[in-house]
């Protein structure tokens, strides 16, 4: 097979640029997050999640990169939502985030297109089905991994949430107001549950900016789950009438740790269902060959010394009719 010079030239140009891509992009990543920490601990939440255009992913490229791919406005507001239950509250999330499909989706493509240059044309088409199959699993990965860290980051939050709301109860108990309880218990949940603390810093900063009633509906609405629906509908009851604060969270605290375990329950009673995938895909495959491996290699002898029984009976058949006939 002789390939063009040339066309090596173009493809290691591709993959030098391919591999220079990544390294700005991982760099460009871990100066952003130094850069968030450091604001975090220096400036209030409000004030860290206001990145300005030459703090984007791709700087000032985001938007251009963004556009590059049509998305429904319909979409857009769902990519908008996964990105808030994910925990990426920046103004600039959803656009980091198509930009970022977008050079994941290009890339690929002009991979492809390299390839399918410098390699036989009788491998063209090949190139080609596997390139398509390549920038749609580019397209769509990043929305699965986005959808799976939403599912981790709520199972996260509601794993730590009973803790705090007795901890709360606690403080509440001994005369703390609960800003005051609340301010304390995020402080203490920070190296333990530090979603959960993130999560309750900003209910706090909210609660001294207006009420906490509505600090409460904004944190409904980041992490949408039943279970912080439920203590959300307790605490602004309990805010409004006037009742008992430490029952409220003592009956929260009670009903989210039963919803926990009901959960647990149902995924524990899903597994051996889910362990038979990997049993009859695996496993039995080798038992298969256990078994029938010998039997095969019998049948196959038995039909080897068949057909040359056969062949020896026609041959004999043959030299009897030359014999008969010279006669």
């Amino acid at each position: 097979m002789n390939i063009d010079p040339k066309l090596w030239s173009i493809v290691a140009l591709g993959a030098f640029a391919v591999i220079m891509l990544g390294v700005v992009l991982v760099k460009r990543l871990r100066g952003r997050l130094d850069q968030l920490q450091s604001k975090r601990k220096a400036a209030p939440p409000s004030e860290a999640v206001t990145p300005r255009r030459s703090e984007e992913l791709f700087g000032a490229l985001t938007p251009a990169l963004a556009a590059q791919i049509p998305i429904p406005q319909a979409t857009l507001q769902e990519l908008q939502k996964e990105l808030r239950h994910a925990g990426y509250y920046r103004p600039t999330a959803l656009r980091e985030f198509n930009a970022l499909r977008s050079v994941f989706l290009i890339g690929t493509l002009m991979a492809t297109g390299l390839l399918a240059v410098a390699l036989p044309e009788s491998m063209t088409r090949l190139v080609v089905v596997v390139g398509v199959i390549a920038a749609t699993l580019a397209f769509s990965l990043p929305r699965v991994i986005l959808a799976g860290r939403s599912r981790r980051r709520k199972q996260m939050i509601l794993a730590g949430l009973p803790d705090a709301i007795e901890l709360i109860n606690m403080g509440v108990t001994r005369g703390l107001t609960f800003s005051t309880a609340l301010e304390r218990v995020q402080a203490q949940l920070r190296d333990v549950h530090p979603e959960l603390s993130g999560e309750l810093e900003i209910v706090q900063q909210q609660a001294k900016l207006g009420s906490l009633e509505q600090s409460l509906r904004q944190f409904e609405l980041r992490v949408d789950a039943p279970e912080i629906r439920s203590l959300t509908g307790i605490l602004s009851q309990t805010e409004r009438l006037g009742t008992s604060l430490s029952a409220a969270l003592q009956t929260s605290a009670g009903s989210i740790r039963t919803a926990l375990k009901n959960h647990a329950e149902r995924t524990s009673s899903s597994a051996p269902f889910k362990l038979l995938f990997p049993i009859v895909l695996c496993l039995l495959p080798a038992v298969y060959m256990v078994i029938l491996a010998p039997a095969a290699v019998e049948l196959s002898n038995f039909m080897r010394d068949n057909s040359s029984r056969i062949r020896n009976r026609a041959n004999l058949t043959r030299i009897s009719s030359g014999i008969n006939n010279s006669r």
